[in-house]
């Protein structure tokens, strides 16, 4: 009996095996306001939707490129500096989901405070406190009116879209 207790004790108190995280590093390029390549592989930000690039939002009644803007500013935070992403997930095409850091810097975070993205509640709710400042405090795409970037990739778009004298260079 007392064998049993002992190798019941051992089994109990062995440790795990931990799954490496995946982690990969390197400089950025921008595909868009929430997707990076970096070390060669494509990376979704977790937690974040940007404006699709060749979104169109209304600002005061008019066109504004807020999906270029997302990409430029994603653009910004990461120019010159080593990004640093670890994989939480992957999308049901495969693509990694990852959270991002250039420096300190959470870039999901950094999007979505900056009112450059929205969180993505229907994975995370890690940035719904930056999505409810941003929103209360009417910054960037908040600042006026706009779809959102998961109903704009199925089609849906805003009336200033939809005016061909008013759509901006592109």
């Amino acid at each position: 009996m007392r064998l049993v207790v002992y190798a019941l004790l051992c089994v109990v108190a062995m440790p795990l095996p931990v799954m490496a995280e995946s982690s990969i590093s390197g400089a950025a390029r921008v595909i868009d306001g929430d997707t990076l390549e970096v070390d060669g592989r494509l990376i979704h930000l977790h937690g974040i939707d940007a404006p699709e690039t060749g979104q169109v939002c209304a600002l005061n009644g008019q066109p504004s490129p807020c999906g270029r803007e997302a990409t430029n500013l994603l653009r910004r935070l990461t120019d010159g500096q080593v990004v640093a992403c670890r994989e939480v997930d992957r999308d049901r095409h495969g693509r990694i989901i990852a959270k991002c850091k250039a420096g300190w810097m959470d870039l999901g975070a950094e999007m979505v405070t900056m009112g450059m993205a929205v969180a993505y509640l229907r994975n995370s709710d890690d940035y719904l406190r930056n999505y409810r400042e941003a929103r209360g405090t009417g910054i960037g795409i908040f600042a006026g009116e706009f779809v959102e970037p998961e109903q704009w990739r199925k089609g849906e778009r805003h009336p200033v879209e939809t005016t061909g004298d008013n759509l901006p260079v592109q």
